[in-house]
């Protein structure tokens, strides 16, 4: 069996990619026999430079290598595309995961790094709300959340801010509109290889300036939360008019029925000293995503050193049919640079995620650690003494 003309391009990318140079490509030149020494050593079932140099040709007319025949001499291939332009990056051992993640590190060194790991192949990073036909919810959520709040029977809980309170929601895995993440890449990897179950699952690499970060206790999460408590007509309302009146003021804005009636019920459940009053600025942070970090006041946050997503806003209103590239576009342009998107996807296979587990578990993170619940304890040692 030989390998795919995928594998050899994975295998170009692992060997060879080089994320910056000079030229703006991403690796020397390289000769058909650099290739097939470097391959074959491990891959023996790919021996025949036959066939690298028939696919590496291939892989040059479909634009992902440069291919240089000098006067003579032997032809001279060389990486053209970055790699997050591949197909699909794959990982399938623990070598594999270091061997990305510090190349990750090193092209992003001056940034804040951000993870995240889901146990399928799914096609949008959808918030638990907008999941598994719960539109309706979402179009409810201000009576919904209401609803939890009696229910939980807490008084303190009503006097902690809104974004805390979402933060214990999500905790509780009540439907919300965070999405989890983590700055520990071995958490990230943990929850995508927790299933035993036969199914690929992916892992996520974010990159963010510092300056774009927001905290909890921040105007932005503040108000971003507060949001999921007001009825969502009235949310939907404003944005409809904000974003059809993009020339008038925040003052004239502010005196049209629709942007009035949200504001006051923004200031009325935040509780701010500080008034909010910039209707344009608050529509352009509910279109767009948001890196937050939260004070990890729980046990659970602790182990998970994790941190939120706040994605773009959707009201639930609207046809839902475009809720998940609407989303996933707000996460990408979050991460955006003037040299493309500093964000990573990879594949992990089926097979790989037992051993995955054990390596990951021998550093300490398993599902002892990262629930650390008395709960979810009992089960990891249960598991663990079978």
């Amino acid at each position: 069996m030989t390998l795919s003309i995928d594998d050899l391009k994975e295998q170009l990318y692992k060997r060879f990619y080089v994320p910056e140079r000079p030229d703006g490509h991403h690796s020397e030149w390289l000769t058909v026999d650099q290739v097939d020494q470097e391959i074959s050593s491990s891959n023996e079932s790919y021996s025949k430079k036959k066939s690298i140099s028939t696919d590496l040709g291939q892989l040059a007319r479909d634009g992902v290598l440069i291919q240089r025949k000098p006067s003579g001499k032997e032809t001279l291939y060389q990486i053209k595309q970055e790699q997050s332009n591949l197909i699909e990056i794959r990982i399938n051992s623990f070598e594999d995961f270091k061997h990305y993640l510090g190349l990750f590190r090193d092209t992003n060194n001056n940034k804040r790094l951000y993870f995240r790991g889901e146990p399928g192949e799914y096609d949008h990073r959808l918030p638990s709300i907008y999941r598994g036909g719960l539109n309706n919810l979402a179009k409810q959520s201000d009576r919904f959340y209401s609803d939890l709040a009696v229910r939980m029977g807490d008084l303190n809980f009503l006097r902690e801010p809104r974004p805390t309170q979402l933060a214990r929601f999500q905790h509780y895995q009540a439907p919300t509109r965070l999405l989890d993440i983590s700055t520990n890449p071995l958490m990230a990897l943990f929850f995508a290889v927790e299933s035993s179950d036969q199914s690929d699952c992916q892992l996520f690499f974010y990159a963010i300036d510092a300056n774009k970060v927001k905290y909890q206790t921040g105007h932005t999460a503040m108000m971003k939360a507060s949001v999921n408590w007001i009825k969502q007509t009235t949310v939907n309302n404003f944005m409809l008019h904000v974003s059809k009146n993009t020339g008038k003021s925040n003052e004239d804005l502010l005196e049209e029925n629709d942007v009035h009636l949200f504001m006051s019920r923004l200031n009325q459940l935040s509780n701010q000293i500080q008034l909010f009053d910039q209707p344009k600025e608050i529509y352009a942070d509910l279109v767009n995503a948001q890196f937050i970090d939260f004070i990890r006041d729980t046990p659970r946050m602790q182990e998970q050193q994790g941190a939120f997503i706040m994605p773009a806003y959707y009201t639930g209103i609207d046809d839902n049919s475009k809720v998940g590239s609407f989303i996933d576009n707000s996460i990408t342009e979050a991460v955006a640079t003037e040299k493309g998107t500093s964000y990573k996807v990879f594949k992990i296979s089926a097979k790989a995620k037992e051993d995955l587990r054990k390596y990951i578990s021998i550093l300490g993170i398993n599902a002892g650690t990262a629930y650390p619940d008395i709960e979810y304890f009992s089960r990891y040692l249960r598991d663990f003494y079978k």
